[in-house]
């Protein structure tokens, strides 16, 4: 793994970190204002709808991957073309699908573990 490789990847997993945690807690702040009158109807406590949270956070950021991955994708690649880094490459000889090797695999990566760790890994 090149030098050039490393950076991309380490840009685009910070990005993708940081897109996942704020879709997630942007998608809990809607659902709570949705189902605020559920919660109030039926008296839950602070506690019971933190861990409500709790458990179904594992199930939002399942549904918000696939944002978060192509919002990393699109923010590195701007970000590395605001600063000038993408002509850079280009002008030394690299081509743009050389550049992006490391976001597909990472990518790739993340679709196959999230296939396998839903319903759709099981071939039955």
């Amino acid at each position: 793994m090149s030098t050039l490789d490393r950076y991309v990847l380490r840009q685009f997993v910070i990005t993708a970190a940081y897109s996942l945690v704020a879709i997630t807690i942007l998608f809990v702040a809607v659902n709570m204002m949705d189902n605020l009158d559920d919660f109030l109807d039926r008296h839950a406590t602070v506690w019971m709808i933190a861990t409500y949270y709790f458990y179904f956070i594992p199930e939002i950021m399942k549904l918000m991957t696939p944002v978060a991955m192509l919002l990393s994708a699109l923010f590195t690649t701007g970000r590395l073309s605001t600063f000038n880094e993408l002509t850079a490459l280009k002008s030394s000889g690299i081509s743009l699908y050389r550049f992006m090797i490391p976001i597909m695999a990472f990518s790739l990566l993340v679709s196959g573990i999230s296939f396998i760790s839903t319903d759709g890994g099981t071939l039955c």
